[in-house]
């Protein structure tokens, strides 16, 4: 999978996905406990990372399976910015 940091182009690494995951995991579960009432709105997460140089370069997306997006089969999913785009077009 592929981020930018300004104008380069970079490689996710393994350890950095699987830390996003972890991140995502780690916020549904806080929510779920924190959330009185609403834990069924926590069940998944999707992670967009884009220009890493921006502040806006990692997003994070999540909802209850209502909401979820068609396909998603796991808890935490990790895109690219260029491939979330693509999905939405």
């Amino acid at each position: 999978m592929k981020a930018q940091y300004d104008d380069i182009e970079i490689n996710l690494t393994t350890r950095y996905k699987k830390a996003l995951v972890e991140v995502g995991e780690s916020f549904l579960q806080m929510m779920r406990e924190q959330d009185t009432g609403n834990e069924d709105c926590w069940t998944w997460c999707e992670i967009t990372v884009g220009n890493l140089a921006e502040s806006n370069g990692l997003s994070f997306y999540c909802g209850g399976d209502d909401d979820r997006p068609d396909g998603m089969a796991y808890e935490v999913v990790i895109r690219g910015e260029q491939e979330a785009k693509t999905d939405e077009n």
